[in-house]
């Protein structure tokens, strides 16, 4: 599954940017995500991951502060691949390019929907227009 999601935030770039690289915040953004746990090991972000549906995983982190992109590597769980999340002047979006494992597999078009439409969500709550959604 691979798509991207933008919308047009006219909140300030770091202010975007600060609500995106907080770690300690992605689950009040990003529902999918039931709990996001995370530590450094030889300058590398890992965390461990569980997911609203039951599932859970494991992460590798990169925050990039030059280019204000967020980049999760999604290593061990029900789905692997890649997660960014990037903000540009006025603004925020976010790709997937991820493969289900499993039985995940079966629900491709309803996940798909399913993952566009919470990733639209989390971007409209980073930019404070829902706050519940």
């Amino acid at each position: 599954m691979q798509f991207e999601e933008k919308i047009v935030c006219d909140k300030s770039i770091d202010e975007l940017w600060g609500r995106v690289s907080s770690l300690d915040d992605f689950t009040k953004y990003w529902h999918g995500t039931k709990r996001l746990s995370s530590t450094v090991n030889r300058g590398v972000i890992e965390a461990d991951i569980v997911f609203a549906f039951g599932g859970s995983g494991h992460a590798k982190i990169e925050i990039d502060n030059a280019s204000r992109t967020l980049t999760i590597r999604y290593v061990q769980g029900p789905f692997k691949g890649t997660q960014k999340i990037w903000v540009e002047k006025g603004v925020i979006a976010s790709s997937w390019n991820i493969k289900f494992n499993g039985v995940y597999r079966l629900l491709d078009g309803w996940n798909e929907k399913h993952f566009r439409q919470g990733t639209t969500n989390a971007l409209r709550r980073l930019c404070g227009e829902i706050t519940d959604a």
